[in-house]
């Protein structure tokens, strides 16, 4: 593959409005709906990774040119209930641009380019990302009690992009400004981003 071509993937799509998906993170979800639970278990068995979109692509895009940003993951079921409606764990893999819709029914698959993150910060924004690690440390402080899951958290902050994630998880709360730090390819982009907020 040469360096300007574009990975493309296959992904199944679960529209939850307002939620953002990073790749670093991991998101639990309550899987009851027969098309979603079908989903998952076609994930299963295709290897064919799960997007969260933020909208609903067949309300919101161009169904030839979506254009939008998502993070996708492998689910792992945590939980399997006796009336068949099961628990899983979303664990992120990477973001990737849908492009076009494959299949609409009975749920989205489409076709997608992987988006490949920028992870180094330049020495101009290291202070900058420093304030953001420190709020991110406090936040975890005064929210998370439970010290080992604490821990497990903040090792889980071993990469800038981790970093960058958690504190847009826990620190901004509006749904559309997630999304556009999603979008945003490089942790310099998204300290710059930062600070136009903080």
């Amino acid at each position: 593959m040469s360096a300007s071509s574009k990975e493309e993937i296959t992904l199944y799509v679960f529209p939850l409005p307002e939620v953002v998906f990073f790749p670093t993170s991991s998101l639990p979800l309550n899987i009851f709906e027969p098309r979603y639970l079908q989903m998952v278990e076609d994930s299963e068995r295709t290897k064919n990774q799960i997007a969260v979109a933020f909208t609903d692509p067949l309300d919101e895009f161009n169904l030839e040119d979506l254009n939008l940003v998502v993070g996708y993951g492998e689910p792992n079921v945590a939980v399997r209930r006796e009336d068949g409606s099961r628990v899983i764990l979303l664990q992120g893999r990477g973001k990737a641009r849908l492009r076009r819709v494959l299949q609409k029914e009975p749920y989205l698959i489409c076709l997608a380019d992987v988006v490949e993150e920028v992870a180094d910060v330049t020495p101009s924004n290291r202070f900058a990302l420093n304030r953001y690690k420190g709020m991110v440390f406090k936040w975890l402080e005064s929210n998370i009690q439970d010290e080992k899951q604490r821990s497990v958290i903040v090792g889980n902050l071993r990469s800038t992009q981790a970093l960058l994630e958690c504190f847009a998880m826990s620190l901004i709360r509006d749904a559309d400004i997630r999304q556009t730090f999603l979008e945003l390819n490089s942790s310099d982009e998204r300290v710059l981003f930062l600070n136009g907020i903080y």
